[in-house]
């Protein structure tokens, strides 16, 4: 096995529009705390190279990661399968792709990023050396730093999950989750990475490259605290993810296997008068967020001008990387806690690191109790994505199947 580590700054100019905390804000970068990066993993046995990398940003475009993936087809032969993009969920970076109301995408600023990726990558391929050790650490965070903001008797994965990989001639390379929103900042025109910046920085200050890779997060917030001790809690937030790396660390072999399955999410069948109910009732709605009337509006606009071309159902790739024999995961969902313990129930696996925010951010995957409470994330939040809410039960289902479908691989000897 041989790995090699790559790193380009995708921060962007200020005066582009910061993606996050509700609608119409127009919270454009006025300085920039911590600067934004792409960062990419690569790994390499005798047959086979694989990708993974990790983008400090809210979610990309499909647009941005056909373009990175077409050009390492192209130019480096690697198949698309064997590529992971995935990115930290920072809601104090700029917007990639369309969200109705939070934050206006830059087309100037995201015509660049795709070439910044590719560098990343193409850094990261220059660099592989032989790896002496790979190690997998998992660890209970020290003390509490998360909650379950959908329900409070909903579960909070509290493992910090780590890779090591000890070159030879070089700085080791460490991969650390967690699985959390990033949000400690708060919404602040200040261009951040947020906490996982913040980990990053620690690790590294350590002689390591470090690579962060949010869980699925869309059901868990930081503990709240008041604005003015924000700066200190994002330290001890990092510190908590930082110190469980020195927890127990096992030995894997050097192996490394990817794939890709096919799965798709169902959602609601609607006829043009659903719709117009659908938006009716979310306009009218008491509790609505400043601009949550409009953000309904124009969801129902365009879901009536595309109306000839909806479907129940929509597809998508879920690309898997087993290092060592532990799986990474990674769905393109702000996917909820449950969704990650059932794939691990299927695998009976409880090491995998299961991702969210992978190459098109497609939104919020929703639980089962969180749709019938008629929460912000079982419907409201589908109107930033110009798609229709997912149906009952759809996070539980695809969780099941992912895990059921890759623990049927016969990966030849390299799954253990």
């Amino acid at each position: 096995m041989q790995a090699g580590f790559g790193r380009t700054e995708i921060t962007p100019p200020l005066g582009v529009e910061l993606a996050g905390y509700g609608y119409y804000l127009q919270r454009k970068a006025e300085t920039v705390r911590d600067p934004l990066f792409a960062r990419a993993l690569a790994i390499e046995n005798e047959k086979d190279t694989y990708l993974l990398v990790s983008c400090d940003c809210l979610g990309l475009s499909l647009e941005i990661t056909d373009q990175v993936r077409a050009h390492l087809a192209k130019s480096k032969g690697i198949p698309a399968a064997h590529i992971i993009i995935v990115s930290i969920h920072t809601h104090t970076g700029p917007a990639m792709k369309y969200h109705e109301g939070c934050g206006a995408v830059s087309p100037e600023y995201t015509a660049g990023v795709p070439e910044k990726i590719i560098d990343a990558c193409e850094k990261a391929l220059a660099d592989v050396k032989p790896v002496e050790k790979l190690e997998f650490i998992q660890q209970t965070v020290a003390q509490p730093i998360a909650y379950n903001r959908a329900y409070k008797e909903n579960p909070v994965d509290d493992q910090a999950r780590f890779f090591r990989l000890q070159r030879r001639d070089a700085l080791p390379i460490i991969l650390a989750s967690y699985a959390c929103h990033a949000v400690c900042r708060g919404a602040i025109r200040e261009v951040s990475a947020d906490y996982p910046g913040v980990v990053c920085e620690k690790l590294g200050n350590q002689g390591a490259q470090v690579m962060y890779l949010n869980g699925l997060c869309g059901d868990i917030d930081p503990i709240r605290c008041l604005l003015e001790e924000r700066n200190a809690r994002i330290e001890r937030f990092a510190n908590t993810i930082c110190e469980a790396v020195n927890g127990q660390r096992h030995e894997l072999p050097l192996t490394v296997f990817g794939t890709q399955i096919d799965e798709s999410v169902r959602v609601l069948q609607v006829t043009k008068e659903d719709i117009h109910r659908i938006a009716d009732a979310a306009a009218a709605h008491e509790t609505n967020p400043p601009g949550g009337a409009r953000v309904a509006r124009v969801w129902e606009k365009e879901m009536l001008e595309g109306f000839d071309q909806l479907t129940d159902e929509e597809r998508f790739p879920v690309r898997c990387l087993f290092l060592g024999g532990v799986p990474i995961i990674a769905l393109p969902f702000e996917g909820y806690t449950l969704t990650g313990m059932l794939i691990r129930e299927q695998l009976k696996d409880q090491r995998a690191l299961v991702l969210g925010c992978a190459d098109q951010l497609m939104g919020y995957l929703p639980t089962e109790d969180d749709i019938e409470r008629h929460s912000y994330a079982a419907q409201d939040a589908s109107f930033l994505y110009k798609r229709l809410p997912s149906r009952r039960g759809e996070a539980e289902r695809i969780g099941r199947e992912v895990g059921r479908k890759l623990s049927e691989i016969d990966f030849g000897g390299n799954k253990q």
